[in-house]
């Protein structure tokens, strides 16, 4: 009897844990679309892309200058300066003026709501032909941990142009003749 009682104990317990992950999933992957759509709408004010109205209350409560804020001019090089003030990336000297031609990032969720694509959208650069490059993230969907990262591969215009590129010269020695 205590068997067959922990076993249907087991399976009540698996039942309940793959009923809350489906319901948590569903939730986060609700609230995601939500922040994507503020994350869009970030970008189209930052990059100029749409107009936007500030009342006067705003002036104040954010501490806004009314003769900057007519200026209304897109950030420049806005995706860098996200990266460069993110904690999440660390972002080399050599990766700097690459990064100064990305023109836009987008995240894609896939079909099971746990894994996404990013894709960098570059504009035409000195550094790759590629016009956009792409990372795919797979996850564990029990644990959420990182299975396994993919990128595109860059199709580089030169090895000199590839930050990651280190040439390696070696120094023949003389042999020694007797």
């Amino acid at each position: 009897t205590f068997v067959y009682l922990n076993k249907l104990n087991n399976e009540m317990i698996n039942n309940k844990e793959e009923i809350f992950h489906n319901e948590y999933l569903a939730l986060k992957s609700k609230y995601e679309e939500k922040y994507f759509a503020l994350y869009q709408k970030t970008k189209d004010i930052a990059l100029d892309h749409i107009s936007y109205e500030i009342d006067d209350k705003d002036y104040e409560t954010y501490n806004i200058d009314k003769e900057k804020a007519k200026e209304n001019k897109p950030i420049s090089q806005f995706y860098l300066s996200t990266m460069l003030n993110a904690d999440f990336f660390t972002i080399s000297e050599k990766d700097k003026p690459i990064l100064e031609k990305l023109i836009d990032i987008r995240i894609i969720p896939l079909e099971n709501k746990v894994d996404f694509r990013v894709e960098f959208e570059f504009e035409p650069n000195d550094y790759f032909t590629d016009k956009v490059i792409s990372k795919t993230y797979t996850f564990d969907p029990k644990t959420e941990q990182i299975k396994k990262a993919t990128a595109t591969d860059i199709d580089w215009k030169s090895d000199e142009m590839n930050p990651g590129y280190k040439k390696v010269t070696k120094k023949i020695k003389k042999k020694k003749s007797i």
